[in-house]
């Protein structure tokens, strides 16, 4: 399980107003061992128990993410999912050396791409079933996991890679854009001339 931060307190800042310290979200040992048995066990796991793990994993990562959060933090909407600002910490999905480690939020997220890699790795159809129970989740981070699993296996749902890729609020988000861009570089030649003159008209 993954737990709150029992040391985040309300600070007055030098305008007198309170504002909430930013939570670390913790495991019931340290984040060293949590990220090494993620590392050694998820592999296993999604051998075994498929979907069933990879959700179990998202359910981890969710509680991670909305414990990260202070109270103030901008919510999103009824159509789209919430900021959780970890595209600054952790610029890229896949690994990367301006990725900045976060504890638990990082080792979670690496497991959850992993899971999904792994499943759809062995069955390519499975890939459109992953992006909707990642896309299905509230916080921007499963959406970012969700682009990043259409640019690892972009043949296995071409449909869902050109509706993102002529989304004019992904297109536009910065939270999304590391993974919204590696996506559009691979997959432009193979949109319709309809949907290359609209992503065209927005670059210019």
């Amino acid at each position: 399980a993954v737990l709150p931060d029992t040391k985040v307190v309300d600070v007055p800042d030098k305008n007198d107003e309170a504002y909430l310290s930013t939570p670390k979200p913790r495991g019931r040992f340290r984040d060293w061992h949590y990220q090494q048995i993620l590392e050694k066990c998820t592999g296993q796991l999604v051998s075994v128990a498929g979907v069933q793990a990879f959700r179990l994993l998202c359910d981890l990562l969710e509680d991670a993410i909305r414990y990260s959060r202070g109270p103030r933090d901008h919510k999103g909407t009824a159509d789209y999912p919430y900021e959780d600002y970890f595209f600054i910490q952790r610029s890229a999905i896949e690994e990367h050396q301006q990725n900045q480690s976060h504890g638990i939020v990082d080792s979670l997220i690496s497991a959850v791409r992993d899971a999904a890699t792994q499943i759809a790795t062995g069955d390519p159809t499975k890939v459109g079933h992953l992006v909707h129970l990642l896309e299905e989740r509230r916080w921007k981070t499963f959406h970012r996991l969700a682009l990043h699993l259409l640019w690892r296996f972009p043949e296995a749902a071409p449909e869902l890679v050109a509706r993102r890729l002529v989304d004019r609020r992904r297109f536009d988000d910065p939270g999304l854009r590391h993974e919204y861009a590696l996506l559009l570089r691979d997959r432009f030649a193979a949109l319709s001339n309809k949907d290359q003159g609209q992503i065209l008209i927005w670059i210019e």
